[in-house]
């Protein structure tokens, strides 16, 4: 790979994980509820609101990096290092759109869940920039496609039994520490649903993509 390409699958990723933070932070300012793997660093912001939601995002990553290395041992690569200093990166992009957006959004629950859709395609775009750029992957992805290699098990599969474990952590964290359950609503079971056959559709239209990254 030549530093060229290097370069520009940098930037692409680089950008993914902005898009990809405004989106969640657009989702987060409807107060409809987020997609279930955040709901656990959601909760625990609004438990410890001096330590901020992308701190949470990144604690959390930094959970799935370390089962990855546990899981995968000899076949963990160098590259899979880039998921730290990415997670990172994402937690910092996080809290400044959440700052940036505190407050934006109208309290009309048609409008709220209209930027909810919106905020979820957002998400879905950045994860589709992440992915094509091939740089490193989301720390819960590449979890997850270890845990498919040891256990033979259907990402998808998965992928679904990790966002109900996760949501009901944030669930049990939420009635223990506040008395109620917070960031898992009816944008939580949206998310679930269309983040995932949003960022296949825009996987297969950034395929070509790859000219650019090897073009002169």
């Amino acid at each position: 790979m030549t530093a060229a390409e290097t370069a520009k699958r940098f930037l692409v990723m680089i950008f993914g994980l902005i898009i990809t933070a405004l989106g969640l932070a657009v989702c987060v300012e409807t107060d409809l509820g987020i997609s279930p793997i955040t709901t656990l660093a959601y909760t625990l912001n609004t438990v410890v609101p001096s330590i901020s939601l992308g701190t949470f995002t990144f604690l959390q990553h930094l959970v799935f990096f370390t089962l990855t290395v546990l899981l995968l041992r000899r076949d963990f690569r160098p590259y899979q290092l880039l998921q730290v200093p990415c997670s990172f990166l994402f937690g910092a992009f996080l809290d400044i759109w959440k700052y940036l957006l505190n407050d934006t959004v109208p309290s009309n629950y048609v409008v709220r869940f209209l930027v909810l859709l919106l905020g979820c395609a957002i998400v879905a775009i950045g994860f589709s920039l992440i992915f094509t750029s091939r740089v490193a992957l989301e720390a819960n992805t590449a979890f997850l496609n270890a845990l498919c290699l040891r256990t033979g098990k259907p990402y998808g599969t998965l992928k679904m039994i990790s966002d109900i474990v996760i949501v009901v952590l944030a669930a049990v964290v939420g009635l223990i520490f506040l008395h109620k359950i917070v960031g898992i609503r009816e944008g939580t079971i949206i998310a679930a649903l269309i983040i995932g056959p949003i960022a296949g559709f825009f996987n297969k239209r950034l395929a070509g993509m790859e000219r650019f990254f090897t073009s002169k």
